[in-house]
């Protein structure tokens, strides 16, 4: 099995951000160089739709090329 990283980057591209050690869902997020704030909730709903896509995309990938449409 091969293991993938994958990068929340803020909207000023940043990927740096200040959260509590063991962050709660409630708790809030800061962007490191811009100073936007984020809920720790918002930003793992965006992380597991992100994770979402990239394995739906691998799978449709893997089934091309094994012969499925």
């Amino acid at each position: 099995m091969t293991s993938q990283t994958v990068n929340i980057l803020c909207s000023c591209g940043s990927d740096k951000f200040e959260s509590p050690r063991n962050p709660k869902a409630s708790d809030v997020i800061i962007c490191a160089r811009c100073g936007v704030q984020k809920k720790y909730r918002i930003l793992q709903k965006e992380i597991a739709s992100k994770v979402k896509k990239k394995v739906e995309a691998d799978f449709r990938r893997m089934l091309k090329k094994a012969g499925f449409k």
